[in-house]
């Protein structure tokens, strides 16, 4: 069956990283109109503490000599990034106080879901591992790579912060 008969032919030319991002942009202004900007705000401060607890693995002491078969395998990588990231979400969840999650209108919870994107795909890009299980393509990495990492960040940061007040 020919798939691309079903959509419209200027949708086949948009490269597949875009469309990725406009879903998580979705899924998070979604759960930010519902909830408020504190998950956006959690996956903003959750991205750069997981990439620096992920970097510190190989040299923690009793971890390196259990972990360090392991590093040549892309998705052992991944998964422990995953996990990591999910233990410090939660984490964070439970430090922050959401005091009830009150929504603040549609697009306060469009600028949460895209400045929490935003955390995700430079936190993405910044892993070789998660690079090697999906690239997201050349223009996501020319906008959200590593040159820009901290000004992305830095954004999202102002962008929550004035969200959240």
């Amino acid at each position: 069956m020919n798939l691309s008969a079903l959509f419209p032919t200027w949708l086949t030319h948009i490269p597949f990283g875009w469309i990725v991002f406009v879903l998580l942009v979705l899924l998070l202004t979604i759960d930010a109109m519902r909830s408020g900007a504190a998950h956006a705000s959690i996956i903003a401060i959750t991205s750069p503490v997981s990439l620096f607890l992920f970097s510190l693995i190989p040299h923690t002491f009793l971890l390196e000599s259990v972990i360090a078969p392991f590093l040549a395998s892309t998705y052992v990588m991944a998964g422990i990034l995953v996990v990591i990231f999910i233990a410090v979400f939660l984490l964070t969840n439970r430090m922050t106080a959401t005091f009830g999650g009150s929504s603040g209108g549609l697009m306060n919870s469009f600028l949460a879901g895209i400045s929490g994107t935003i955390a995700l795909i430079v936190m993405w890009l910044q892993i070789p591992a998660l690079v090697a299980l999906w690239n997201p393509g050349n223009q996501i990495h020319a906008i959200f790579g590593l040159p820009y990492a901290l000004l992305w960040f830095l954004g999202v940061f102002i962008i929550l912060a004035f969200v959240r007040s």
